[in-house]
């Protein structure tokens, strides 16, 4: 990974061409565009707003080309453009100017509640619009499979899932995006500054207007259960943004002797199989730090 980092940063043309092309090899492997958007982070937080600008437009040049060889249109380079270019783009500005990966994540998570507004206000009804893909892509599945115990019906799954698909999307937009901004950081503090990034991410402590807000948000969800689904949308995207502090306040535990890596092993086992309820617990482990600083008593402990 270290070689790539430097080959990019050696040249505009080799940072333009490798952004297109991971974007394309995307589509075959999704993990690629998290490299495609760590680039154009790495390119930004290092050279500034104007290459940053410069590398994206070209590689939208680029990838347009490759599409329209391919599908005989330009709408997936349109597509990467506004959903993972330019978000990365600004967020890596964000940080590049302010030094602060808690209002990074903040404005991260204002992304992420955009999207959702935005879905409410193009659709009318947006659980009745997800609830309609859903039945349509589950039910022949669903229909050949034993459904689990209390679960009387594929439409009672369908309207389950139809009620939170919104957050869900708006929260994994929010997740690929701090993704590939955490992997062009890392590249940074390897190559100008070893180490920089593990002591950044070890500290990141989630801001206290943003913890106040998630759990204005959680109060909501729970009062509006059912009757308000946007509650629940909102809800779901500053949990997320919540739960990354509180993934890092773990790794600090276990850095200064309050665990073994084991538990870390087992924490992201745990985030694959129980991902909803993972999250929620670091993201209230990540509140109560905001406001006791938990590091602190980490740290006495380990003296």
């Amino acid at each position: 990974m270290k070689a790539l980092a430097t080959f990019v940063t050696r040249g505009r043309i080799q940072a333009m061409v490798l952004t297109a092309i991971f974007a394309v090899l995307s589509l075959i492997l999704p993990p690629f565009s998290y490299v495609s958007g760590g680039i154009i982070a790495l390119i930004t937080l290092r050279k500034g707003a104007t290459e940053g600008l410069l590398i994206t437009g070209v590689a939208v040049l680029i990838m347009g080309a490759l599409s329209m060889m391919m599908f005989g249109q330009m709408a997936l380079a349109l597509a990467y453009l506004l959903v993972v270019w330019l978000p990365i783009l600004g967020l890596s500005l964000v940080l590049r100017r302010t030094v602060s990966l808690p209002l990074t994540l903040s404005v991260a998570g204002l992304l992420g509640i955009l999207v959702v507004l935005g879905i409410y206000a193009a659709l009318d009804d947006p659980v009745a619009w997800w609830r309609d893909i859903l039945t349509k892509f589950f039910s022949d599945a669903l229909s050949q499979t034993e459904l689990p115990e209390g679960i009387s019906s594929v439409a009672e799954i369908v309207d389950v899932m139809a009620q939170m698909m919104t957050g869900i999307i708006a929260s994994a937009f929010v997740v690929s995006l701090i993704f590939s901004l955490f992997l062009g950081r890392w590249w940074q503090a390897m190559l100008y500054n070893p180490g920089g990034f593990k002591q950044e991410f070890f500290s990141l402590r989630l801001d206290r207007t943003t913890a106040a807000l998630t759990v204005l948000f959680i109060v909501l969800a729970m009062v509006g259960s059912g009757s308000m689904p946007i509650a629940t949308d909102l809800m779901l995207v500053v949990v997320t943004i919540a739960g990354i502090p509180g993934l890092a306040l773990m790794h600090d535990w276990v850095a200064n002797g309050g665990g073994n890596v084991i538990f870390l092993v087992i924490l992201y086992v745990l985030l694959l199989f129980a991902m909803p309820q993972m999250t929620a617990a670091l993201a209230i482990s990540a509140v109560i730090d905001s406001w006791v600083d938990l590091r602190k008593y980490f740290k006495k402990s380990s003296v």
